[in-house]
């Protein structure tokens, strides 16, 4: 009988984070061809993403709310330690930690205990610290694989002494097995929907004021925002100051937005920096024509053909952004066509080819 692999997961929350969409997506694929999967979380609280019965699920136990540095330490030495444990019982082929307060600890356990030992960076490099990027410097070369989202990053000089890397695309929510057909415009609800994280780097700031730019030129259409974060009270108190604001809101999160909100005529991403837009390939797979900032990752130019599958516009230009979600809105024969176009994105990050690649990948 051949001998299953052993891959260990390891991230802190199953929360409704993009990473950790990957992690479960990665894990439930794995698991159902032929590997015994286990995913450590740090604080298993939350169970945001459904994680097949097939996955074992370990919980570290982090479940404490201090804070300040030596709070943080603590949580660090106690994962590293924990990670240590485990990896030295279980022996297994791969370890992949995402997300830097896992990704640290498991690293060094994985270098202690001689683990292969993977991880991807998932944001663009601007957005760590002078430690981390110190870190990944001393650290990287050491260990089996780093995964990146897009060639320019993984270009960048931070990263040139990897001994080995690949640039793989995310894999598509599970809740979208199909290439689908886009809605017909016509059938389309006037609004323009973004989903992401209520956060400075997400931006929305530019995206409501773009909206404002054009509300007087299409007085039917709404605006809703997806996604919850610490920006919430700032947010709403810059939509309150608007001259709009009874056609702005701030929904919350929602599982599946992206989908369940499929009829909406334009999602916009407004992000200053992004690693992999999941929000922005979901809206295209889904066909919604899309607006996207041209963030400095590369992902939305190389996912984007202007005009013809979506827009772009410059980083923190609301007047650009407005033009375009016009040209949207103006022009229901060539967004129909658009939206066509865009559901071709579903060949390259559908779960079967990207899961297949991270498998490739590790165990080549």
């Amino acid at each position: 009988m051949q001998v299953k692999r052993k891959v260990v997961f390891a991230i802190d929350t199953n929360s409704s984070g993009g990473a950790e969409r990957v992690i479960i997506t990665l894990a439930n694929y794995m698991s159902r061809h032929g590997c015994d999967v286990t995913i450590v979380l740090g604080n298993g609280k939350e169970s945001f993403y459904s994680i097949d019965k097939s996955v074992k699920i370990v919980d570290i136990g982090l479940n404490w709310d201090k804070k300040g540095n030596f709070a943080a330490i603590r949580r660090f030495y106690e994962r590293y330690v924990f990670l240590v444990k485990y990896l030295k019982k279980e022996n297994p082929q791969a370890l992949i930690a995402f997300l830097i307060n896992m990704e640290l600890p498991a690293i060094l356990a994985g270098l202690r205990t001689k683990t292969r030992t993977f991880t991807s960076v998932r944001n663009s490099v601007q957005y760590y610290s002078k430690f981390i990027c110190l870190f990944r410097k001393v650290f990287y070369p050491m260990i089996s694989g780093v995964v990146f989202q897009s060639a320019k990053v993984m270009g960048d000089k931070d990263f040139v002494k990897l001994k080995n890397s690949r640039v793989i695309f995310n894999p598509l929510t599970e809740d979208i097995p199909e290439k689908l057909a886009p809605i017909p415009y016509a059938q389309r609800k006037n609004w323009v929907i973004s989903v992401a994280r209520l956060a400075p780097q997400k931006n929305h700031g530019l995206l409501i004021d773009a909206f404002c730019k054009i509300a007087d030129r299409y007085p039917h259409t709404e605006l809703h925002i997806f996604g919850e974060g610490k920006m919430r009270e700032s947010l709403q108190k810059k939509i309150e100051n608007t001259s709009c604001a009874e056609r702005i809101y701030l929904e919350g999160i929602e599982k599946n937005a992206v989908y369940v909100h499929r009829d909406a005529k334009v999602f916009v991403m407004s992000s200053d920096h992004e690693g992999f837009p999941n929000a922005l390939v979901e809206a295209m797979v889904c066909g919604i024509p899309s607006v996207s900032t041209d963030f400095d990752s590369g992902v939305a130019s190389q996912l984007i053909q202007e005009g013809e599958n979506g827009y772009l516009c410059p980083v923190g230009d609301s007047t650009t952004m407005a033009e375009k979600i016009s040209k949207i809105l103006n022009a229901q024969e060539k967004s129909q066509l658009m939206a066509e176009k865009a559901t071709e994105t579903f060949d390259i990050v559908n779960t079967e080819a990207v899961c297949e690649q991270w498998m490739q990948f590790i165990f080549q």
